[in-house]
């Protein structure tokens, strides 16, 4: 049996926020303006198509129209604007509506794979207690028993033990700029279930979601 200690924990985090820095300064041209300041720009934003399946940018239609004009999505989504509460009720019919809790756990994640702000207002607002439920103990066992069959985007990073020597390579792969909490987990011992293995993803990534939303 493998144990992950706090030294360890802090060594990624440590290793983690280096390469973030670093990417910031890829990511950022910075200009000087005078000897005394520094001014960071941007080196581009993004539009269009690439806006909409970038699920931390993405407001499907609640873009207004000056939004989708300027952000070059005009006469790519349906032409109402629909405000974010009324998409909160249309994505807790569609849960009202599945089958299992299950079904309603991967309706969860496909909406925070397309809207991650309409996803963290669901889960923050006020049916919070009915989503518990789901998102945590007890369903998300069971979506980790089935996590082969529920996989749709990567979630987390899967660092194993033939990477080792690589792991500041892997760590590089990952693409969020800002980072402020990082959940570690070996697998083992998954709600009682056993060694799960990369099946186990499931309970970072909800224990993430559940501070995010809180």
């Amino acid at each position: 049996m493998s144990f992950i200690t706090k030294r360890h924990i802090c060594s990624v985090l440590s290793l983690y926020h280096e390469i973030n820095f670093v990417k910031y300064q890829q990511r950022y041209k910075v200009t000087v303006t005078d000897g005394h300041r520094s001014v960071t720009r941007p080196r581009s934003s993004i539009k269009g198509v690439e806006l909409l399946r970038n699920p931390a940018l993405n407001k499907g239609t609640a873009f207004t129209l000056e939004e989708r004009q300027h952000m070059g999505i005009h006469g790519l989504l349906p032409p109402a604007v629909v405000s974010q509460d009324v998409q909160i009720l249309r994505v807790m019919k569609n849960i009202e509506r599945a089958q299992d809790d299950l079904d309603r756990y991967n309706e969860l994640m496909n909406l925070s794979d397309r809207n991650e702000k309409l996803f963290y207002r669901v889960l923050a607002g006020r049916f919070l207690k009915k989503l518990m439920p789901i998102v945590s103990v007890p369903t998300v066992g069971l979506a980790c028993q089935k996590y082969g069959l529920v996989f749709r985007r990567p979630r987390g990073l899967f660092i194993t033990i033939h990477d080792k020597g690589h792991i500041y390579d892997i760590l590089c792969n990952w693409t969020e700029q800002q980072v402020k909490a990082i959940v570690v987990t070996d697998g083992e011992r998954i709600l009682g279930l056993g060694d799960l293995g990369a099946f186990g993803m499931g309970i970072p990534v909800g224990k993430l979601q559940l501070y995010t939303g809180n």
